[in-house]
């Protein structure tokens, strides 16, 4: 059985210590820039590659973050993962997710991003960002899996991926076009309403004493006034 639950420190510290992070993979994915972004291919690794992260130096800086939480399966220690809450912009990032060798493929890692995403919808978040590397295949798959889509790369070998938590909270257009369809309407009322100003304001004597056509300016497409001279 998996259950998740906060990092207590510092007596999660061997554990922590001494979780395998180590993965081999024989595809990876190349990232290619085009137009419109990034796209990913997928490709084989020959010869296939190893790979290992140290936490030694890592994890007063995991204990330090904003959310920790740990996950145990059948009394072991499983798996960690690290969020941090961005207060300006509202977003969250993934910092760390680590699953042990032993308990990868049977939902401890699933079990730890639900927890995070959760987390970070309680905190008021708008979106989950996480980054990762191209040749880490299977955490590329696995963030695929659990909605996080590409969103470009600072890199050639790196990949940003965000997951929004509610539609309004995460859609900068969306919030952008509105915003400036209220500024357009704001400026048409105005508009109109010094346009049907005109109509008891008397022209200057060089137009012989007449005035703004209102009804025809608020009507027509083009903004010069139109005067109409009795």
């Amino acid at each position: 059985m998996i259950a998740v639950r906060p990092l207590r420190w510092t007596d999660d510290r061997a554990a922590l210590l001494a979780l395998d992070t180590s993965f081999t993979t024989d595809r990876i994915f190349r990232l290619e820039r085009t137009d419109n972004g990034v796209t990913l291919d997928e490709v084989a690794a020959e010869p296939p590659i190893y790979k290992s992260y140290s936490l030694a130096g890592a994890t007063d800086v995991i204990a330090g973050h904003d959310w920790v939480q740990v996950a145990e399966y059948d009394d072991g220690f499983a798996g960690v993962a690290s969020m941090t809450i961005e207060t300006w912009n509202r977003r969250a990032v993934l910092q760390h997710l680590y699953v042990t060798r032993e308990a990868r493929r049977i939902g401890v890692g699933r079990a730890l991003v639900t927890a995070a995403m959760e987390a970070a919808q309680d905190r008021n978040a708008r979106c989950v960002w996480v980054e990762t590397q191209t040749i880490n295949y299977g955490a590329v798959r696995f963030y695929r899996s659990m909605g996080l889509l590409g969103a470009g790369s600072t890199h050639s070998c790196m990949i940003r991926a965000m997951r929004a938590l509610t539609r309004s909270r995460c859609s900068f257009l969306e919030t952008y076009c509105n915003a400036v369809r209220a500024k357009r309407r704001r400026r048409t009322i105005r508009w109109k309403e010094a346009a049907g100003a005109c109509l008891s304001i008397p022209m200057h004597r060089e137009f012989g004493g007449g005035c703004f056509d209102s009804r025809r300016l608020v009507n027509s497409k083009v903004r010069r006034p139109v005067i109409s001279i009795d």
